[in-house]
């Protein structure tokens, strides 16, 4: 067997398969120690495929899952997706082999060589990552996270190097270490310094989170739950903002969310809401409070503002109903993160649900309630966007939202709902059978007002566009008196929607026709 000498050699080994906290990072730096470097590529030495991409990095698989010119290529792309800069051009080589030639539980490692001086730290061109297990993880979505966390460390020891000019054994004393608070935790000042609380590890997942694709963010929770994540530390996303210096790179608000009701039977019911998702596909990751598995997708939510749901223990598969049992946990932690094509990531602050006192991690209606509330200026914007997304005239949606509810969602702490039963500042007619069999959410409808008026227009618009109802001739909805027919549909018919008496559905009608 062939063993390689590599001076100036920096080994960093990634991504366990369940985190074993008593594992440390396999890190060696061969400038000082001089240790032999196992040569991988050789002793497995038949190649099943090569592809060099216009990225400039070449990926050669040993792994027969791996063997043909099409997967290197969506590999590739997948690497892309990944934020990534000028550091690119250091990365040479990807490679992917069949098993675990650095220990079971290694699914990859990343190669820095790196030069320094008296006053300054620079990575070498030619580095490489290697992933393994290739056979097992298959597929581009099963190898992306840990393919993000090697180019995460590719990525920040280039930034590092070249904003702090600290070789890595003096990262503890790095303006990064400092915004991170780390020197307070016991564990990161020990020697050696266990896995987890590596600078070089948390470094990689905090790119994962901020900078990673939506693939590698979709399955992913830091591996160490005991610090801030970059979402809850705005100072993290401020060091990157100005060491990478691009424009569209800012610090984000964390997303927020809240436990706002809980169910106690076997396995616990737990209702948790979301604000201020955006348009973004989002996930909602789960995790036992000591770190002990995985973490599990339990949700994604595509393009919704606001979400308010139920997760019932007893309702959820064998895969993920475990994490709502006092008995198998203590805690459970929840996260959401989105991916954004550009700037950072957008990710929630950690929920630690405490299951044996869950009524301490319980968010009150009423502070929730302040957190939802919109001010006019918002509700109008939101109805003004919608008008125009969904062809329904911003005068119409003005004058039922003022008639309706006066551009109220909530009356005395609880969803603003009339004695005909209609909902929020839309006034939308429906009963939760009704809402299901439409695929709408209807606790969000009360709780959300910027899904109540997304779900209020959408309905406003279908009524016009259904002709089984009586329409104007040449129906042209931009003519607010063609909307006659669908606002009686809308509104329903009660006693105030009968167009024979003078009350509030004339009325109404009458002041759209005034505009």
């Amino acid at each position: 067997m062939k063993k390689l000498l590599l001076p100036m050699f920096f080994v960093v080994s990634l991504f366990f398969i369940i985190h074993p906290l008593n594992t440390s990072a396999q890190v060696v730096d061969e400038t000082k120690l001089k240790t032999a470097q196992f040569d991988y590529e050789d002793y497995y030495q038949n190649k099943v495929m090569t592809y060099r991409g216009d990225s400039g990095v070449t990926f050669i698989s040993y792994s027969t899952k791996w063997n043909t010119i099409e997967k290197l290529k969506a590999l590739e792309t997948e690497l892309l997706k990944n934020k990534h800069g000028e550091e690119l051009k250091l990365l040479s080589t990807i490679n992917i082999f069949p098993d675990y030639p650095a220990g079971q539980d290694v699914l990859g490692q990343y190669f820095a060589e790196y030069t320094y001086g008296s006053k300054s730290v620079s990575l070498s061109p030619n580095r490489k990552i290697h992933l393994y297990g290739g056979d097992k993880y298959s597929t581009v979505e099963s190898i992306a996270p840990t393919m993000a966390h090697e180019y995460g460390h590719h990525f920040t020891f280039y930034h590092l190097f070249k904003k702090e000019h600290l070789v890595p054994s003096k990262w503890k004393d790095s303006q990064y270490a400092q915004i991170r608070h780390m020197t307070q935790y016991k564990p990161f000042n020990q020697n050696p310094v266990p896995y987890k609380w590596d600078l070089s590890e948390i470094l990689a997942e905090d790119y994962v989170e901020l900078f990673g694709s939506s693939k590698a963010i979709a399955t992913h929770m830091p591996l160490n739950s005991e610090i801030q994540s970059p979402f809850e530390n705005k100072s993290i996303q401020q060091y990157w903002t100005d060491a990478i210096q691009e424009k569209g790179y800012k610090p984000e608000e964390a997303i927020p969310l809240y436990l706002t009701d809980y169910k106690s039977s076997n396995l616990l019911s737990l209702q948790l809401t979301a604000l201020k998702l955006g348009t973004h596909d989002t996930y909602l990751m789960a995790q036992d409070d000591k770190d002990k598995y995985l973490p599990i997708l339990l949700d994604t939510f595509k393009g919704v503002m606001q979400v308010r749901k139920w997760y019932e223990g007893e309702k959820l598969g064998s895969k993920s109903s475990w994490l709502f049992s006092r008995d198998q946990n203590s805690g459970i932690v929840f996260k959401l993160i989105q991916h954004s094509e550009n700037g950072f990531n957008r990710g929630s602050e950690r929920l630690k649900i405490n299951l044996q006192n869950i009524e301490e991690s319980k968010t009150s209606n009423a502070k929730l309630i302040e957190h939802l509330n919109l001010t006019k200026e918002e509700i109008e914007e939101k109805m003004l966007q919608e008008g125009i997304r969904q062809g329904v005239p911003y005068e119409l949606i003005t004058a039922v939202a003022a008639q309706s509810s006066n551009y109220e969602q909530f009356q005395n702490e609880q969803p603003k709902i009339d004695e005909n039963g209609r909902i929020g500042i839309m006034g939308v007619k429906l009963t939760a059978e009704q809402a299901t069999a439409q695929n709408i959410d209807f606790e969000s409808l009360k709780y959300s007002p910027l899904y109540n008026i997304e779900v209020g227009v959408r309905l406003l618009k279908e009524q016009f566009d259904d002709n089984t109802l009586p329409s104007m001739k040449n129906k042209n909805q931009k003519m607010l008196e063609h909307w006659y027919f669908a606002l009686i549909a809308y509104r329903g018919f009660t006693e105030d929607t009968n167009p024979q008496k003078k009350v509030a559905f004339s009325i109404l009608y009458t002041n759209i026709l005034r505009i």
